[in-house]
């Protein structure tokens, strides 16, 4: 089994402890932190499968969001770990028609 590190782990264990009706919009949002953490604050750039567009308006990160806590902390490897499971999960559920 692949060691995703302690970083993934603490996203994995807030992803679910804070999942809602809403599947779509839970893994957009984390999504979206993890990619707006590697584009604006890392050296590793945002992988291209994953679409991501930076906001024009700037960071989307608040320092005061518990998602942006858990993201600063993880290494560059676990936050694109995470966000590739997070982006298989998203085809999942677009293909399962459950996308907006």
């Amino acid at each position: 089994m692949e060691d995703i590190g302690k970083g993934a782990y603490a996203m994995k264990a807030d992803f679910k402890m804070s999942f809602d009706d809403d599947a779509w919009g839970h893994t957009m949002n984390w999504l979206f932190h993890i990619a707006d953490e590697l584009y604006h604050n890392r050296e590793t750039p945002v992988p291209e499968a994953w679409r991501f567009r930076p906001s024009p308006l700037g960071p989307i990160n608040e320092p005061d969001e518990w998602e942006t806590t858990i993201v600063q902390a993880a290494t560059d490897e676990e936050l694109v770990s995470f966000g590739n499971l997070l982006n298989r999960y998203a085809r999942a559920l677009k293909y399962a028609g459950k996308d907006y």
